[in-house]
């Protein structure tokens, strides 16, 4: 087989690859609908076209496996909440969403407490049109606060497609 066969046979390696932080805190539960913006730090950025999204629905630009990390970072003060959850939602009819997954933390009662959740999805993006996702929180305490940063990955996300479908 000629060497320039070989990505024919077995794949070109990774070709979309993005990555999204929030900008803005916000207090209580929430699917993140709004204030995202692209990693723009040292080293971030995204490969290929890159997600879309639109009121908190994010839309893959190609079909695929697609290997999706959220990442929630919650601040409280003086309290305690259990269970803070991070999670992915997903729908395969671009209507109805069902969490597929979801990573928790807690907080005991102290000053500034600062914890973070992490959770991943494989999703099979087989129709770009229908299947999507969202990112939400949802602290135990309403007193608590996930973090956004406009200078670094407080809250974010990455999606790496991993392969073709």
């Amino acid at each position: 087989i000629p060497a320039t066969d070989i990505p024919t046979y077995v794949g070109g390696g990774i070709t979309e690859a993005d990555s999204w932080r929030l900008d803005t805190d916000f207090t209580g539960t929430a699917i993140i609908a709004a204030n995202w913006e692209r990693d723009d730090s040292k080293g971030g950025g995204y490969l290929g076209t890159g997600l879309s999204h639109s009121s908190g629905v994010w839309s893959f630009p190609s079909t695929g496996y697609w290997l999706v990390r959220f990442h929630a970072n919650f601040t409280g003060s003086s309290l305690q909440s259990r269970h803070n959850l991070a999670h992915i939602s997903v729908t395969e009819d671009n209507s109805s969403y069902s969490e597929t997954t979801s990573g928790s933390t807690q907080m005991e009662s102290d000053t500034n407490v600062n914890t973070s959740a992490i959770t991943e999805q494989l999703i099979d993006c087989d129709n770009t049109t229908n299947v999507k996702f969202n990112l939400g929180t949802q602290p135990y305490n309403a007193s608590v606060t996930t973090n956004g940063s406009t200078s670094e990955n407080a809250t974010m996300f990455f999606a790496v497609k991993l392969a073709d479908t």
